[in-house]
């Protein structure tokens, strides 16, 4: 029980952290938060779990930046292909981090998850998906989901959410301009849409920086 609420109170941890930033970096006044957090909370969060926590946080974020690169990179095969849809997944399970040369250097990531939740793969896989999925929601990155295959935890990303996203939003506004007489023809190139894609992803990096 005491590990489940963990995970719970977890988000409540991650929003302190991400409540005027993007990535989980620990300033001092963060820091300050976070110990206030602890201690009131002292029942669940044990010092040895505030020392692998913060010990997390340094080896994720390094598998955080590769994962977005692999992510950007599955996204720009769908633009360069003029391919603007959603469903379009990213899977990876926490035993590849064993058997894949690309993974094996963040996996003192997954150990140190194993010593917060010792032999509780499901409970790791959920907490590694919290952590993920509130990064990817602040890049336009929604429609995740953690599956659990014979106890073993997929992490399932939708690498087209946001293209398909925008590609709605642009269609929204080209429709309200054609209502206003802004346009005359309806038919939508699809290379405006692609351009006015790729402004949005520039425009919200800008933002996150």
């Amino acid at each position: 029980m005491k590990d489940k609420q963990v995970v719970i109170r977890t988000k409540e941890i991650i929003d302190i952290i991400l409540e005027n930033q993007s990535n989980y970096i620990i300033n001092y006044d963060i820091m300050q938060k976070l110990d206030h957090y602890f201690k009131q909370y002292s029942d669940t969060f044990d010092e040895d779990f505030i020392r692998n926590y913060i010990s997390f946080l340094e080896e994720f974020t390094t598998f955080f930046d590769y994962l977005m690169s692999k992510i950007e990179e599955c996204e720009q095969d769908l633009l360069d292909n003029q391919t603007i849809e959603s469903d379009c997944y990213f899977i990876f399970s926490l035993e590849e981090f064993k058997q894949k040369e690309n993974l094996k250097p963040y996996l003192e990531m997954l150990n140190i998850l194993d010593e917060m939740f010792p032999d509780n793969k499901v409970l790791q896989g959920a907490y590694l998906f919290l952590h993920i999925n509130s990064l990817l929601y602040l890049r336009m990155f929604k429609n995740n989901k953690l599956t659990i295959e014979n106890h073993i935890p997929n992490i399932v990303i939708d690498y087209g959410y946001r293209i398909d996203y925008y590609k709605e939003e642009y269609v929204t506004i080209f429709r309200h301009e054609l209502e206003e007489g802004l346009r005359t023809s309806v038919f939508i190139d699809n290379k405006e849409i692609i351009n006015y894609i790729n402004t949005e992803i520039k425009e919200l990096n800008k933002k996150l920086t």
